[in-house]
């Protein structure tokens, strides 16, 4: 339980601060315990999402988008539009569908989900 603690705590600082994840290549001879292993994959993960991140910006023009939102969901309601983003389709199609569902007065008023990225 205190490895997940450090764990959650380590990733909400490395991947949400501006810092970059470095990471160094391992020994091949050295036996790494459970724990070792399951942080070195944390921190390759975390590499891999602030570079993801950045190649999202490049291709983008150079815009950054902070909430990583790169799907866009609509939903026509009864008499009102309702949208919704999210970094994959399954969560802002997600998103959207819960707007609906809650603004309607009954769900079968919300249509099907269009999205685009």
């Amino acid at each position: 339980m205190r490895v997940l603690m450090t764990l959650t705590s380590l990733m909400f600082c490395a991947v949400f601060a501006n810092d970059i994840v470095q990471i160094q290549v391992g020994k091949r001879d050295k036996a790494y315990s459970t724990n070792e292993l399951k942080e070195r994959i944390w921190r390759l993960e975390s590499a891999v999402f602030q570079l993801q991140q950045k190649i999202i910006a490049i291709e983008n023009g150079g815009n950054t988008n902070s909430s990583g939102d790169t799907w866009v969901c609509t939903i026509d309601g009864f008499k009102t539009k309702y949208s919704a983003t999210g970094g994959s389709m399954a969560v802002a199609k997600s998103r959207a569908i819960n707007e609906c569902n809650m603004k309607e007065t009954n769900s079968i008023h919300c249509g099907t989900p269009k999205c685009e990225q």
